[in-house]
């Protein structure tokens, strides 16, 4: 049976509906829309009678179909050629310029048993062996470095990134803020000895301040004064808890804090500092001790438990009987107070020592055990010696704390065969009994009975911390003007300075740079020789969102009229700045694309930024972006090429005169924009040669001798069909697939005249489609040498080609192009000439609201070479496409409508699917290949939902997961679905999903069990 094509879908209903809506505008004062109304009647009766007609319309057969849509003047949108920018290496050491022409012939490397992939370039390329060696911008003080050539790893730059950022950092390097883990805080000064004048001169207020977290860089507040302190000039606090962690900066590894410059201080003179000192306050209880041991008089060591309660000394403790304590943090601090707190145990009797006892504090000095202070029982003390021992624990007989400044001379020992850094409390003097008396046992022998048990100490807890002076902290590094400054040697010499009691000297922290406008240089490594060239910059943003689509007003001409910027090229001929005159590709960067200029003979060298090189600058005189430019490459000796191969001066045959006349050229599929000349034995009236020069413009008719006789030779017009053509129009059509010309029947449209080999095809295309859509890298082989060249590569993607149309594709858009009459008014309008613009494109959205600036907005998604269901890839246009149906549109919207064409927004979705399987089930691994085959499948932009990719706008829920594994073989039933919305970072009922938006389904786990019943 010849299937039938659906010319008109309207029901009955629809009809009816219609029927009623126009009802009030073209009979207002008809108010009765019963059934039982006369005039609903004949509305019923027009409604099927309407309905019957187009049943009818609709067994049109298929042929007839497709006849009716030729003589439409409807036809497979041709074939487009992929489009990819090629760069050329000169070799190694040639120091001149190489021409390499238009139309030289690339491949694709390894290709395999097939037909080559070429691509040909498209316009003459000089190849200069040149480099960028600097890429710069500055902006009223600012200056962002973006290094040489950039790599697609480095991520791009904003172009005129001295204007939104601020890369100037000092970086301090302290092990105190690692303490900042914990509740405590950290003061950092910026001493100056001179008296600040103004708020301008603290450097503090320009300053905002970073830590590391091991991933990143998060801002932390800070405060101008300790609680209970007086502010002073040039300090900050830092306050704990923070998750810091560990940062290598030039090889140090350790604990930094960061300080971005946020604005330039109002005085210059706030950069002046003499040295950086850092503090670390303890807010907390403190640190554990590293480690515990006691020993008793026999020197039988034993470890200590502290994380329950413990004793100090042995059961009965005795004279000389030692507690040790360790820990590397706090007794390696130098020029620190050290505090020990000691907490006895709740519900534990206190010892009762007799009033002779005497606890010794000790520190190892390299030699020997030397004294730190007593601790003697029943008093506190205070202050006492040269270490300024204080004890409030009365030889630890209660809580308290012990504090003593720690010994310049202190070392680290050997206890027990550990080495650490140690201090050691041992029983001096008494003991810990009360009373007593001397006691005869029955050998004669006389001891001391104590008239209570010998108790020792219960302790809870011990931990320690340290009052830190204020101290340089141990690293001070500043990032401006490209770099990283090490300012730690000039602070270390004031540092001796002070020590001497001499004046420091100031240290400028940061060196300024002033631009009255935005200006981005580009440093080369050679000038260029005399010739032609061009740069080209590549967006990071190319074929994303963002960059997706340009607003417009007026149509696609004048684009740069349109933009209110000022831009403008100089190079430094050695004397001054010279205006370079640039051809400008890019829409002023809202693309990407090329910079052309002919080089400048008097191009000079020039000192900047620290750096020797012939500079080009970029300044951004006036206006403003709608996003700032991020640029992702610069590229010297780029080309773009197409992916085909161009056939010259094909000789078709020779017209008969008749009517309807074909000719088929030798190769195909051809594309777009093929010149076909015919020859005439004279030259055409005056009003026949306008009409031709309208249509081709100048150069269309030609003569072989330059007279109005003998061979004239006049380029025909190719039109999509005879419907507009007149007898004198010389107009052709072109089967693209089959590569025959078509001419007319000398009614709609003039036939070629009788002489022999008139129809030559002068310059025509064969190739295209999506097998040129190839991957960066991959065109590679010159097909003719060129000398001095070493080789080419393609560092993009190529992008734009797309196949014939096939007829079912032509027939599923034909509708809509009925309905719309090539003109975009309704939203269906738009989606529908979006579709024909390219048979790249897979779906078409047009929003239901407009956009931020009132335009009309239109996601496209674009098809695959191979449209795999499984995919998880996120299908997003390219520049190309986009740019192809964006001008598409553009001429067919109404006058004053403005116009954005972009890619989707991808939503990142992870599922987790828990499954129950049969018990006959024998293979699991393959059922779960399939579930997840499914159900990526299933929620596909392009073969998602019930094959026409996932619907725009429509929520997420697990009823579309049950659906989908829903039959699967093996599999019992589905027992838990769970979203995870990976944006906001938790499980979620349902993703809601906005009017340009799609799924993007990142990860599917599976967890399959065996069911039993």
């Amino acid at each position: 049976m010849i299937p039938s094509p659906n010319l008109d879908d309207r029901t009955y209903q629809d009809i009816m509906s219609e029927a009623k809506r126009l009802i009030p505008r073209y009979c207002p004062e008809w108010t009765n829309y019963n059934p039982t109304d006369p005039g609903m009647t004949l509305l019923e009766l027009f409604a099927w009678m309407t309905e019957m007609t187009i049943y009818r319309i609709n067994k049109v057969p298929e042929k007839t179909y497709l006849a009716l849509l030729d003589m439409m003047g409807l036809s497979p949108t041709p074939p487009q050629a992929a489009r990819a920018i090629l760069q050329f290496a000169p070799v190694e050491g040639y120091s001149k310029p190489i021409r390499v022409r238009k139309g030289l012939q690339v491949s694709v490397g390894g290709s395999g048993d097939g037909q080559p992939i070429i691509f040909e370039t498209e316009k003459d390329l000089t190849v200069n062996p040149n480099s960028l060696a600097a890429c710069i911008a500055t902006s009223g003080g600012r200056i962002s470095d973006y290094g040489s050539l950039l790599s697609p790893s480095k991520g791009g730059f904003p172009l005129f990134g001295g204007q939104d950022l601020i890369e100037r950092y000092i970086y301090i390097h302290e092990s105190a803020l690692g303490f900042l883990a914990e509740q405590n805080v950290v003061s950092i000064t910026f001493a100056t000895s001179r008296k600040l004048s103004s708020v301008n001169e603290e450097l503090t207020n320009f300053l905002a301040w970073e830590y590391w977290n091991g991933q990143k860089w998060l801002p932390v507040a800070v405060r101008g004064a300790a609680p209970g302190e007086k502010r002073q000039d040039n300090q900050v606090f830092v306050e704990g808890p923070l998750d810091i962690a560990p940062f290598t900066l030039e090889g140090r590894e350790g604990w930094f804090l960061r300080a971005s410059l946020t604005e330039l201080p109002g005085s210059l003179r706030a950069f002046d500092v003499e040295r950086v000192l850092v503090k670390l306050i303890f807010k907390g209880e403190g640190l554990n001790p590293d480690l515990c041991l006691c020993n008793t008089g026999n020197m039988v060591f034993q470890e200590l438990d502290i994380n329950k309660d413990f004793s100090p000394f042995a059961e009965i403790p005795k004279y000389n009987d030692i507690f040790y304590i360790a820990s590397d943090e706090i007794l390696a601090k130098e020029d620190a107070r050290v505090i020990l707190s000691f907490a006895l145990a709740e519900g534990d009797a206190a010892a009762e020592p007799n009033e002779d006892l005497v606890l010794k504090y000790e520190f190892f000095n390299g030699r020997e055990w030397a004294s730190l202070g007593e601790s003697h029982a029943g008093r506190k003390a205070f202050d006492a010696g040269r270490w300024r021992f204080s004890d409030a624990t009365e030889a630890l007989t209660q809580s308290g704390e012990v504090s003593f400044d720690r010994p310049s001379s202190m070392r680290k020992a050997s206890v027990n065969g550990q080495e650490a850094w140690w201090i050691r409390v041992r029983i001096a003097a008494g003991n810990f009994g009360t009373g007593g008396q001397y006691v005869q046992d029955e050998h004669g022998g006389w001891s001391w009975a104590f008239e209570k048990a010998v108790k020792a100490p219960q302790l809870n807890r011990v931990r320690l911390r340290y009052d830190a002076r204020k101290k340089a902290a141990e690293g001070v590094w500043a990032y401006y003007d490209f770099g990283l400054k090490n300012l730690g040697p000039a602070f270390a010499a004031n540092e001796a300075l002070v020590a001497k009691g001499d004046l420091p000297e100031s240290v400028s922290v940061f060196v300024i740079r002033s631009e009255t406008v935005p200006v981005t240089y580009f440093g080369f490594e050679r000038p260029f020789a005399d010739g032609d060239f061009s740069l080209y910059f590549r967006l990071l943003d190319h074929g994303a969102r963002v960059r997706a689509g340009w607003v417009t007003d007026s149509g696609p001409r004048s684009r740069r009229a349109r933009r209110a910027l000022a831009l403008s090229w100089e190079y430094w001929n050695g004397a001054s700045w010279q205006t370079l005159d640039a051809e400008d590709s890019t829409d002023s960067f809202h693309e990407s694309g090329f910079i052309s200029f002919h080089a400048p003979a008097d191009m000079a060298s020039r000192p900047e930024f620290g750096k020797n090189l012939y500079w080009l600058r970029l300044a951004f005189n006036s206006g403003s972006f709608e996003s700032a430019p991020q640029i992702s490459r610069v590229l010297l000796n780029c080309v773009t090429a197409l992916n085909c191969r161009t056939w010259f001066d094909e000789v078709l045959g020779a017209s008969n005169a008749g009517l309807l006349q074909e000719f088929k050229l030798l190769r195909e599929p051809v594309l777009p924009g093929m010149e076909l000349m015919i020859r005439e034995d004279a030259l055409p009236p005056s009003r026949e040669r306008d009409l031709i020069i309208g249509e081709e413009g100048e150069g269309a008719i030609q003569s072989a001798d330059g007279s109005d006789s003998g061979e004239i030779w006049i380029r025909w017009h190719e039109v999509e069909s005879f419907n507009m053509s007149s007898p004198i129009s010389r107009h052709y059509t072109i089967d693209y697939g089959k590569g025959v010309i078509h001419f007319s029947d000398g009614v709609r449209g003039m036939v070629p005249p009788r002489i022999k080999a008139n129809i030559k095809a002068r310059c025509y295309r064969v190739g295209g489609g999506t097998q040129g859509n190839v991957a960066p890298g991959t065109i590679s082989v010159m097909r003719d040498n060129v000398a001095f060249i070493a080789g080419v590569h393609n560092p993009f993607a190529a992008e734009g080609g797309a196949d014939l149309e096939d007829m079912e594709s032509l027939k599923s858009r034909a509708a809509g192009i009925f309905k719309s009459m090539d003109r975009a008014v309704t939203r269906e309008d738009y989606e529908w000439l979006a579709l024909e613009s390219s048979s790249s494109v897979a779906r078409a959205r047009c929003l239901p609201r407009c956009g931020t600036k009132g335009e009309v907005v239109v996601i496209v998604v674009p098809t695959a070479s191979t449209v795999a269901g499984d995919s998880a890839d996120k299908p997003i246009p390219s520049p190309e496409l986009l740019r192809r149906v964006r001008e598409y549109l553009d001429e067919r919207r109404l006058i004053g409508t403005l116009l954005r064409v972009e890619g989707p927004v991808y939503r990142p979705i992870a599922l987790r699917v828990r499954l129950a399987i049969k018990k006959t089930c024998s293979d699991v691994q393959a059922l779960k290949d399939e579930a997840e085959l499914r159900i990526r499948r299933a929620l596909h932009p392009i073969s998602g939902g019930e094959g026409k990719g996932w619907p725009f706008g429509v929520p997420l829920t697990p009823a579309a997961v049950f659906d989908a594994l829903e039959g699967l073989t093996g599999l019992h039933h589905v027992e838990e679905v769970s979203l995870v919305d990976t944006v906001l970072g938790k499980d979620v009922e349902k993703v809601p999903l906005g009017d340009d938006e799609l799924v993007h389904l990142t990860s599917v786990s599976l967890d399959a069990r065996k069911f039993e019943w």
